[in-house]
């Protein structure tokens, strides 16, 4: 994923990644025959979740620090009934969050920078989740769910 210094802002983030994205396609012609320009969507949250879902072979959303989905990627009909719940209300339901306060999950999730495994159990699906931070502000989570679970 991707961290930021403490005293760079966002936009410079953006700029440095437009620069070498614009450098990787650099060798690529674009239609006019010139080099080939980088797209904004690349730099989309909906396209961040469809690339981390293609590198780790899971189903993915990005939330706020409300559990509300900011972006997800295609799940199809794998996805379990959760997830499916989750994308299509738009948040995190109510009685889950209610679970993930009470297991500790959450605190976990807002205080380490780790990666945190949630194995599957009776209450839910097995999940990995990490927080987004821009510097020691906690901005969302990113949640990954097996394909088919």
């Amino acid at each position: 994923l991707l961290a930021r210094a403490e005293g760079v802002d966002w936009g410079q983030v953006a700029a440095l990644l437009r620069s070498a994205l614009a450098y990787a396609v650099a060798g690529r012609p674009g239609p006019d025959g010139g080099a080939a320009e980088v797209s904004e969507e690349v730099f989309s949250l909906a396209s961040l979740a469809a690339q981390v879902a293609a590198r780790v072979g899971g189903s993915i959303t990005i939330e706020d620090t409300r559990l509300r989905v900011l972006a997800h990627s295609a799940t199809g009909e794998q996805a379990d009934p959760l997830r499916r719940t989750t994308i299509l209300g738009g948040r995190v339901p109510a009685w889950r969050v209610a679970e993930l306060r009470h297991s500790g999950l959450l605190r976990a999730l807002w205080t380490s920078p780790e990666v945190i495994h949630r194995p599957a159990d009776a209450d839910g699906p097995e999940r990995l989740v990490v927080a987004v931070r821009g510097g020691r502000e906690v901005l969302g989570s990113i949640w990954a769910a097996a394909d088919g679970g």
